[in-house]
């Protein structure tokens, strides 16, 4: 997949008002840029947790955390773990 076709698609994820939705979509297209083999999954990841950081329930921000962390899990197992 072409780099800018990745980021017309993380300019669209960047719209949605939800931070849970936009953090749980970045993840989801981390998995699937890591499946494709593209490096931009790491990207995907990051951005994730950037925006579980605006989420200022505790409770909601911890759910979240281990949402993302099983996406990452089927990425990369170490990082997973730092997220716990």
């Amino acid at each position: 997949m072409k780099e800018s076709t990745i980021n017309d698609i993380f300019d669209l994820v960047d719209i949605i008002a939800d931070p849970k939705i936009r953090a749980l979509t970045y993840a989801n297209i981390g998995v699937e840029l890591f499946r494709m083999g593209n490096e931009k999954y790491k990207d995907a990841f990051r951005r994730a947790l950037e925006t579980a950081e605006e989420i200022e329930d505790a409770a909601e921000l911890a759910f979240l955390l281990i949402q993302l962390a099983t996406y990452l899990g089927e990425t990369n197992k170490a990082a997973a773990a730092r997220v716990f």
